[in-house]
């Protein structure tokens, strides 16, 4: 029996990440480029990061 301590599915709040802040604030630099990539190893939370970050787009008015 394998014991997750998290749950693996893609969060979609900001308040679901853990430790996030300053890859948020280079995202929300970054989106005003022409062409953004977000780069990482598998499972280390990049589609989770961009959900948040688009779902917090919607209710303020400080993301471009």
């Amino acid at each position: 029996m394998m014991l997750l301590l998290f749950d693996p599915t893609p969060k979609e709040r900001m308040k679901e990440l853990f430790d996030r802040e300053e890859e948020v604030k280079l995202l929300m630099k970054a989106i005003a480029t022409p062409i953004t990539l977000l780069l990482g190893v598998r499972r280390v939370g990049k589609t989770s990061s961009l959900k948040s970050f688009f779902e917090q787009s919607r209710h303020s008015s400080h993301i471009p």
